[in-house]
Order: C-alpha cells, then structure tokens, then sequence
C-alpha cells in the first residue's frame, strides 16, 4: 500500500493460486496523499488539494476541503480562492488592485470598475485640505476641493498693501491671489483697502487727505515746491508759506516763498515793499521804517535822522550831533574836547581871539589866531599870557610879574626868577638909564642891587602902546631915583592910537580889537549866525548872506538867509517870488520863468505856455502853437487853427 501525489495504492494479496491479485491504483480525488501513504479527505492548505484549480477552505486549526476556485466577481477572502489568483475588494478579480476610486466588487464581473460618487476610499483619497482630496470619489477619480474653497495666504490689508481671498483650482491647487496696492490709501481696519479718507494716516506716504471726520476726501499727491496750498501736509516739503509749498518752514525777515521768478523758496521782498509777515513795524528813533530794504532786511530810519542826545557846547566840552546808523541804532557820538579852545556858538572855536577864546593852560597867539600851551619858568615868550606864571619878563617867564630895580629874570643860570645883576652892569629894564635918555638921575648902572642915581626927578618914560589894545601913558621920575609909570590903560575894544592915547571913536574894523567891527563910529562886537548884517566883516563866521550873518557863503538861487524863521541858514523862497538868478525868462526855451517853485529851484515855464508859432503856408492857412512841457523842453503838445489870415501870433481872420 502506497501514496504518492494524488495517486492512492492499495494493498494488493496473494490470489491463493500462487499470483498476486494486484490492486489497481486509485485517485485520491480532490486531495493529495498524506503522510500515513493514504488519501486526505480534508486540508488545512492548499497544498493538500490535488492541483492549482482547487483550494483549502480549511485553516491548521479547523481543517476544510478542497473546493474549486472560484471565477471572477465571487466572493473571496484570498486570493488563493481565485482562478485569477486575485481577490481584490472581496471578490476574485482580473486584477491584483485597482486604480483609486475603482473596486472588483462593483459590476459583478471581477473586473476595475469607478466607485459610486461621493464613496469615500480613504487609502488613496485620503482627505488633504485645503484643494486636496475631500476623502470622496468622483467620476473615478479622487475628488479634489471646490474652486469656491478658499485657500493660501489668509485676506489681510497691511500698510497699502491689500491680500486679496485665494481659492482652490479644483485640481489639487491653490490659486494664489497677487497682492493688490491700495495707490493713494492706506488699508483700512476690515481689511480692505480705503477708498475715502478722513486723515491724512488714512494716505499714503506722498500723498495727503483732503477731507476730515465730518467731510471725507481723497488721498491727493504731495505739491510740489511753488505750488498753492493751504497747510504743510499738502506739500512734499511739509511746510505750506505764503500760500505756496515751500523750502522752509519759514521765511527770514522781508522775505516771501511765493515770488516770482522763484515760487517755492524763500526770496528777498523788493525794497520797499510791505513785510509779508509784519515784522517790520516801525519801532524808535532808528528803527524800522515799516518797509523792506530789498535786501532780507528792514529799512531802517536813514543816517541823515538826528537821534541821541542833542548838539551843544559848553565850557570846552563839545557834543557833536549824532544820527541814525541805517542799521536801527543810533551812532551816538561821544563828547569832544574842545581843547586847547573853549566853545563858541554851538561847536568848538576854529580860532582864537583873546585868551578867553582858549582852554585853561593856553593862551592865545592873538587875533585870529591859535591857542598854544602856556610856557614853563625860564622859556622864552613875548607877554606873560604865555606863561603859566602869567608873567613874561625880560623875553622869559618869570615866577613874578616884574623884577625890580637892577634884578632880571633872564639871567643864565637863573632863567624864570628875579635875579640882581652884577654891580656895574647896565639895568637890564632901562630903569638906571643915562640921565640924557630922560632918566630920575640913574647912571644907567647898577651898584648892590639898585640904580645908581645922577639926578632928581625927571620925566622917565614915554607914553605908548604897551598892546595892540593896551596904552601906557607917560612915567615920571619920583625924586627917589625911580620912575613912576602910570597904569596900562586897556583900549578895548578900540586898538591903542599911539602915543596920543587909547582911541574913543572908529572909521573902520581897523580900528577896533578882534571880535569886533566899526559900527557907526564905534566897535561893537561881531555878529553870530541869524543877526542881521551889512558886510562879512560884522559876522563873527565872516559870512553877510542877504543881511544875515549865514551858516554858508552863498545860496542857491531861489533861496535865501533871511527867510523869517530860517534865519542863518538858507530856505526856499515863497512860491512865484522873482530871482534874478533864475535868469531872464524865455518862454522859447521853456526853461526858467524867473520865479520860484517855493521848494528851492527855479520854476519851468508851464504847460500853457507858448513857445512856438507857425503859419504853414497853405491855402487857406493853419495857425500851430506848440506848448512847453513843463519840464524844460517845447513840444510836443501842439494846437492847430484853420484861419482865412495868419499872423505871428494867431488866426487874424
């Protein structure tokens, strides 16, 4: 007994009759051998099926039998249950797997076919959000998220930049939406972008807003330098001057932004013209004068206006007249020292005519003349004003008014003091003279310190002019050896007439002292400026200007010295008074009319004044007067007249 494959073998006996009665083989069937040289008659695997067209429906725990394999769309649990060997979905099938979206187990036939829409097949449709797989099938396919699914970068609005919604393709992708510029306007808070505004945060950078809460706008560009504006935040520059975007927030004293040729920068106002921003005001003596000076600055009061302290003169301290600066202060002129002169009217004196005329320590040289130090003890001079001892003897000052007999101040080793001369010496002042030279009997010689006297009494000195203005009368001897002379008699303010006396009468300035004049026989002392005079030599400046002592030499025609309250300095003349220094008047020549324009000049003949006439010639005639200009020339201003006669002067019929 035996069996191999599927082939059983039983046993076979002896026939008795000496053969064996061999058994025929045979088939196990539907199974294989086992192990025990018999058939199966159950399995627990394929392997114990008699070929591949049959399977074990048993398993190593519960054993089962061999069965036919089942044809495509039969249910399965293996693919061992399978004549295709494929059991795919649960039912045998062509193929080991499908395509996503498809299943065996659809149609019946074991075959590929697409699921029901809206099936889920999640091992290859797993859902993937957001255009992914929805989890479903559609047509065979695995269904991908609607084109109404939003997807990507989330809506926002940032800045002026707006990201729009995205949405799926419906093919697995996202279509991106491209972030969108909101131009002029800044985002809004419901993210979006703005499309009015209310504030100038609602713009952009560039741009401002032209509304407000109550009105909104639009966000309109940045002006450019030059153009209007009504406030900074319009312009590119931030500043809004004058009423244009400028440069600068401000414009510097008398200058505007919106002058032409340059609009939108800060420029100079034409002189003269009104400070854009009232900073000129006028303000003090020298300060403004409300105007502009056309260069960046205001017009100051003029350096021809007195300011400060007023001119006068007093003593030997002179204070000059000060003026505006024409930079708004006033260029206050310190006092002067009229040194070595003392003032005269108003200023210092130019000259001196006596002492008086000089500071303390000068002395004056004499008429019209100049104020030099007084000298020192010992220095050489010719009168003792020189002197600071205020005595000039013997040529030099002396510390005395005079020495005294046979004593003098000039004597070497001793200069400037009284000093006895040597015995025998001649007397150094004439007071010892030769009794033949009329003296009280001196010898002329000194002895001890005094005259040596040959006589008595005598006339000793003759009488004379010590000064142009000083007169000594004659001296006399005393009997005592000495001569007596009378005081000096001062003359002023007539000169010394010589030997016969100080004069009492003049014929002329000659005769009088300086600082005076002859006036009418006698010396009166010289005019100031605005009195009235005959000739220069009566002013005290040496100008007699239309009978007026005058500040000048001469006045321009049409003017005058005397004019009531102007007296001393030249005026303008009344309207249509005559001068004679406008010349003779010549209507042909429209020049002068020989009359005054009130202001100074001469005036022009008029406009109505003839200065041309002309009869053409012509039948019947034309008369043509041409007219002065009024400004000095003839013509153009013409009239024309037809006439039957024509004369030199008019139309006679």
């Amino acid at each position: 007994m035996a069996c191999s494959g599927a082939t059983f073998q039983p046993a076979s006996f002896c026939s008795g009759t000496g053969a064996c009665s061999q058994t025929a083989t045979t088939g196990c069937g539907s199974y294989v051998c086992n192990t025990n040289d018999t058939c199966r008659t159950n399995c627990t695997a394929d392997a114990h099926c008699a070929n591949t067209s049959l399977y074990c429906t048993g398993n190593v725990t519960t054993p089962g039998s061999c069965v036919a394999k089942k044809t495509n769309g039969a249910p399965c649990v293996g693919g061992n249950e399978c004549g295709t060997g494929f059991c795919t979905d649960g039912v045998c099938c062509t193929t080991n797997g499908c395509a996503g979206c498809q299943s065996c187990s659809v149609n019946g036939a074991g075959t590929c076919a697409n699921v029901a829409n809206g099936t889920a097949d999640p091992p290859n449709c797993a859902a993937n959000p957001p255009c992914g797989n929805t989890g479903v099938c559609v047509n065979g396919a695995c269904q991908q998220a609607a084109t109404s699914t939003a997807c990507g970068t989330p809506v926002s609005c940032t800045g002026a930049t707006f990201q729009p919604p995205s949405f799926c393709s419906g093919g697995g992708t996202c279509n991106q939406a491209a972030t969108i510029d909101c131009g002029a306007y800044q985002c809004s808070t419901n993210n979006s972008c703005r499309s009015t505004c209310t504030a100038d945060a609602d713009c952009t950078s560039g741009n401002y807003c032209t509304g407000n809460t109550s009105a909104p706008g639009s966000c309109q560009a940045k002006k450019a330098l030059g153009a209007t504006c009504g406030a900074g935040n319009q312009c590119v520059s931030g500043n809004c001057v004058d009423g244009v975007c400028c440069s600068t927030n401000a414009c510097a004293t008398c200058q505007a932004c919106n002058l032409a040729p340059t609009p939108g920068t800060c420029a100079n106002v034409g002189a003269g013209g009104g400070e854009p921003h009232n900073r000129c005001a006028p303000n003090g003596a020298c300060g403004n004068t409300g105007v502009c000076n056309g260069s960046g600055g205001c017009t100051q009061q003029p350096p021809s206006v007195a300011c400060g302290t007023s001119a006068s003169c007093a003593g030997t301290t002179y204070q000059p007249p000060s003026f505006c600066n024409g930079g708004g202060a006033c260029s206050q002129v310190g006092t002067q020292s009229c040194s070595p002169y003392v003032c005269g009217t108003g200023m210092c004196r130019p000259s001196c005519d006596s002492d008086a005329h000089c500071a303390s320590g000068y002395y004056c040289t004499g008429t019209n003349g100049v104020c030099l130090l007084k000298k020192s003890a010992g220095a050489s001079c010719g009168v003792g004003n020189e002197c600071t001892t205020g005595s000039c003897v013997d040529g030099v000052c002396c510390n005395a008014s005079s020495c005294s007999t046979c004593q003098a101040c000039n004597l070497p080793g001793s200069l400037g003091t009284c000093t006895t001369v040597s015995d025998n010496a001649a007397e150094p002042h004439g007071r010892c003279s030769n009794p033949t030279l009329s003296t009280c009997g001196n010898t002329g010689l000194c002895s001890g310190g005094v005259c040596a006297q040959p006589g008595s009494a005598t006339q000793c000195a003759g009488a004379s002019c010590t000064s142009a203005s000083s007169f000594q009368p004659a001296g006399s001897c005393n009997g005592a050896g000495s001569c007596t002379l009378p005081s000096v008699q001062n003359c002023s303010p007539y000169l010394c007439g010589g030997a016969s006396g100080c004069r009492n009468s003049c014929s002329g300035d000659g005769d009088c002292v300086v600082g005076t004049f002859c006036d009418g026989g006698s010396c009166a002392p010289k005019r100031g400026i605005g009195l009235s005079c005959a000739s220069n030599g009566q002013c005290a400046n040496g100008q007699c200007v239309d009978n007026v002592c005058c500040g000048t030499a001469s006045c321009d025609a049409c003017q005058r010295c005397d004019i009531a309250g102007s007296e001393g300095m030249c005026a303008a003349m009344g309207v249509n008074q005559p001068d004679p220094r406008c010349g003779t008047p010549d209507p042909t020549s429209c020049d002068n009319n020989g009359l005054c324009n009130g202001s100074g000049a001469c005036q022009l003949f008029d406009v109505n004044t003839v200065c041309n006439t002309s009869c053409d010639g012509l039948l019947p005639p034309t008369f043509t007067a041409t007219y002065c200009d009024g400004a000095g020339t003839c013509g153009p201003i013409s009239t024309a007249q037809a006439c039957l006669v024509c004369g030199a002067n008019g139309c006679v019929l």
